[in-house]
């Protein structure tokens, strides 16, 4: 049966203080079986972006909108991020989903910082925080019971838009007088660092990747990368004009908006 965290804590306290014991001329290693995953997030918003801390369980809880329970201290010399438990909704609705949790971490300038993981005060991992300019970096010496599957995050330039376009084979044209007039409004931009930005992916050769579901993919999907020259409600207006069925358009901008 999969250990828990919460019930199992006192005895996980012990083996991660007896962590390392000598048994002859051999090491005996006891590991923490990993319950929460955590990564860097850059939130997005018309007042600028926000550095953020993405917490969700491994596994999946039986009630939908369980959250993961942070508390995040911040000081001149780093952060400190307590997870002590879950918090349950009132009603359960019995679909499994992760808990999960998004904690802003505010202000810190550029600059390496510590960076410390506590577990209900039992397991503690230590590492560091860095902010650069065009990314964020977290960096763990120690993943006792946590995993960090995602360590650098890429800030997304000030002033791009990405997105996708879907749609059925006969609304060629329409995708390219769609093009035509989105870069009356905008720029294509391929020649931003490759790494991950969070909400998107950019890999060699400028291969382009938007990060999201689409529900009802059609023939043909083109994900795209622009910078906008005009304001957002003529983006907003352009996806309005060309979205129907057969031709399924979103597009994010760098101020945390959604068309």
């Amino acid at each position: 049966m999969r250990k828990n965290i919460y019930t199992l804590i006192s005895l996980i306290a012990v083996l991660a203080i007896a962590a390392c014991s000598k048994s002859g001329n051999q090491e005996k290693i006891i590991a923490v079986e990993k319950e929460f995953s955590f990564q860097p997030w850059e939130l997005l918003s018309e007042s600028g972006s926000t550095l953020s801390l993405i917490s969700n369980t491994i596994e999946p809880q039986k009630c939908g909108g369980t959250k993961v329970k942070i508390e995040v201290k911040i000081d001149p010399r780093g952060v400190i991020v307590n997870v002590n438990g879950l918090t349950y909704p009132s009603l359960c609705d019995n679909i499994s989903l992760k808990a999960t949790d998004t904690s802003r971490i505010e202000g810190l300038k550029k600059g390496s910082y510590s960076f410390k993981i506590n577990l209900k005060n039992a397991i503690v991992n230590d590492g560091s925080l860095t902010i650069e300019d065009n990314k964020y970096t977290l960096s763990m010496n120690k993943l006792d019971g946590i995993e960090v599957p995602i360590s650098e995050i890429m800030r997304v330039p000030k002033g791009l838009i990405w997105g996708y376009v879907s749609y059925e084979l006969p609304q060629e044209a329409n995708y390219t007088k769609f093009i035509d007039k989105l870069k009356k409004i905008a720029s294509p931009q391929n020649d931003i660092p490759k790494g991950d930005y969070g909400y998107f992916t950019m890999g060699d050769q400028s291969k382009f990747n938007v990060k999201v579901k689409i529900d009802q993919p059609k023939n043909k999907t083109e994900h795209l990368v622009y910078y906008l020259n005009s304001n957002s409600s003529n983006l907003k207006d352009l996806v309005e004009e060309f979205r129907n069925a057969a031709f399924e358009v979103k597009f994010y901008t760098s101020d945390g908006k959604a068309f």
